[in-house]
């Protein structure tokens, strides 16, 4: 697992390169791509376990009002995270020029997630996968033939229980809210390591 200082190293080259202008030939590799994703899952699926698994989220959120206005991960990374921490945020950047007419990124703070020790869930009848499932400290993936989906840990202050976040998992991978109760859907636990800006360009902390 990283340490706070190498996670400030790498929210301080989120930043970096959420502010990088790119040359007009210069392209962003087909894995920063969403496509990357599926090819990953579907490699890891087949020759690694998944406890080897990690992955990295990157959550911009504005320091006044706390609203999340961008959140953008691989939840498996087979490169360096230094290496992910750039392509996420030369992705974040493209996708921020899209969505607003400007935003000012001093005014927004980073926080990274660190996702690590995946579970698959085996064994177990599919309802009693919400016993098996801490909202505060582990978030879910959800993968079925083509279709994935991610949910990251909830903070203990809102009103929601693992059912919640099975079924928000589903509905991020394009699936009903109760394909988590099917046997051929696969489901598994991972945990998550969250490091913060406590302000723009500030220092970090763990969360």
């Amino acid at each position: 697992m990283i340490t706070l200082a190498e996670a400030s190293s790498l929210i301080r080259t989120a930043r970096s390169y959420l502010t990088r202008k790119m040359k007009s030939n210069e392209e962003i590799p087909t894995y920063c791509a969403d496509a990357y994703i599926k090819k990953v899952l579907s490699e890891y699926a087949q020759t690694v376990e998944p406890s080897d698994w990690k992955g990295i989220f990157i959550i911009l959120k504005s320091y006044q009002q706390g609203a999340t206005i961008l959140r953008i991960g691989y939840p498996i990374v087979k490169m360096p995270i230094e290496d992910a921490v750039k392509l996420l945020s030369l992705n974040a950047s493209l996708r921020l020029s899209k969505s607003y007419n400007s935003i000012n990124l001093k005014e927004l703070i980073i926080e990274l997630f660190i996702l690590h020790e995946f579970r698959k869930i085996i064994n177990v009848k599919p309802t009693s996968y919400p016993r098996l499932i801490n909202i505060n400290k582990n978030g879910v993936l959800i993968s079925r033939n083509f279709y994935y989906g991610v949910s990251l840990p909830y903070d203990s202050n809102n009103n929601i229980d693992p059912i919640d976040l099975l079924s928000d998992c589903c509905l991020n991978a394009g699936l009903p809210p109760d394909a988590w109760l099917d046997i051929d859907t696969d489901v598994y636990i991972f945990d998550v390591t969250n490091f913060k800006e406590q302000k723009p360009e500030g220092d970090v902390y763990k969360k």
